[in-house]
């Protein structure tokens, strides 16, 4: 018993990015709190102002981007309690598109209170992304994409997944923001092309 409730933290944490209650009381350092100020705008600037967004946290592992984004994402939750839907989906439990793709259905399926079709196929769950992406906007909802392990989602072959959400926030009738966490400071240059334009 007591290994599987291990077991369900871990994967928890991997999937989900979970800070957890035991750091609940920990104090961010200056530095930690104005990027906190900084994801709070840049996520505010999405769900009022309603403009697309994405940014990189990076650092070295225990550095607290985690701690940081998820009290930014409370913060504003707090304040716009149904107007935030968040994704959360990590480079090490996501390992290729399709159980990207899945994983971000599957969790804005759950927060809609809507079924989910476990069968759909790469094209289809892409499909369903993009309605729903535009339906979140119509009922001014924001999508917040947090990537963890950032950096595994770029050594993926054409970046087909960072492809389609960052390409969906082009248009004017999505209201999403895509934030990467990663280790690996050159994340940024990892990015193809096509996916930086």
């Amino acid at each position: 018993e007591i290994v599987s409730t291990v077991m369900h933290i871990l994967r928890r944490r991997l999937a989900y990015g979970d800070v957890g209650e035991e750091q609940a009381g920990i104090v961010l350092h200056p530095a930690q709190q104005e990027l906190h100020r900084k994801i709070v705008e840049l996520i505010s600037d999405t769900v009022i102002g309603s403009r697309n967004n994405s940014g990189l946290l990076l650092g070295a592992r225990g550095t607290g981007k985690t701690l940081v984004l998820e009290r930014a994402l409370q913060a504003v939750h707090a304040k716009h309690p149904d107007k935030l839907m968040v994704v959360r989906l990590s480079g090490i439990v996501h390992t290729d598109d399709m159980q990207a793709l899945r994983g971000s259905a599957m969790q804005l399926c759950k927060q809609q209170k809507i079924s989910y079709s476990k069968t759909a196929s790469y094209e289809e769950n892409m499909t369903f992304l993009h309605e729903m992406l535009r339906e979140c906007a119509r009922s001014m909802r924001s999508v917040v994409f947090v990537l963890d392990e950032f950096h595994l989602f770029t050594a993926r072959a054409k970046q087909a997944f960072l492809y389609t959400i960052l390409n969906a926030m082009h248009s004017t009738q999505v209201q999403a923001v895509v934030l990467g966490l990663s280790p690996e400071m050159n994340a940024a240059s990892m990015l193809e092309k096509r996916v930086l334009s």
